[in-house]
């Protein structure tokens, strides 16, 4: 699944945040349970909740807790949205059938064909392609993990190559949105066949 990039920036905004607070609210209650500090609200070692247990007979209590269920509610409701996967394309008719019953093919098998094809570039370390369909559209999507010293030159006409031998196959128009990935030094140089 492909997310669009302020999807992605929210996530790790949000991750950061719980993560940087909850590193926070366990390094200071070690620091209290250990002396090293007083926390707000102890007194000789002993926890005082009054505020917060006096908190839901205020007269402001149901309102903010309405306004931040909704906030919730909401922020909830982008979350599942922005997640949801993408339009997926479960069989393709396949022209010239002659019957009455086309012949379709199952857009994994072509996409997996068109990694393998991209994957005999020794550049190429691996490829993990699929088909979509966008707006009517069939898109060749997928991820390239390439050699750091890759020639992008190349490795774009071996993606061209593998979109038209694609498009073909199934007598369409197929466009192409492929990431790549660099891998590191150490694992990416594969050996010539």
């Amino acid at each position: 699944m492909r997310r669009r990039r302020p999807v992605v920036a929210v996530d790790r905004m949000i991750l950061s945040v719980l993560g940087l607070l909850l590193v926070l609210v366990g390094s200071s209650g070690l620091a209290g349970a250990a002396g090293l500090i007083e926390l707000p609200g102890t007194q000789h070692g002993e926890i005082s909740l009054g505020t917060a247990v006096d908190a839901p007979d205020a007269p402001w209590w149901p309102g903010a807790a309405a306004g931040a269920a909704a906030l919730l509610v909401l922020l909830g409701l982008w979350w599942v949205l922005a997640h949801r996967p993408g339009a997926r394309t479960t069989t393709i008719a396949l022209p010239g059938s002659q019957t009455g019953d086309r012949l379709r093919v199952a857009p994994d098998a072509v996409a997996g064909a068109a990694a393998a094809a991209v994957e005999t570039d020794p550049q190429v370390r691996s490829a993990t392609l699929a088909l979509r369909s966008e707006r009517g559209t069939l898109v060749l999507v997928g991820r390239l993990r390439t050699a750091p010293r890759a020639d992008l030159v190349s490795l774009g006409e071996a993606v061209d190559r593998a979109a038209s031998q694609v498009g073909t196959v199934l007598g369409r128009d197929v466009t192409g949105r492929i990431r790549l990935a660099v891998a590191r030094r150490g694992i990416a140089e594969r050996a010539p066949e």
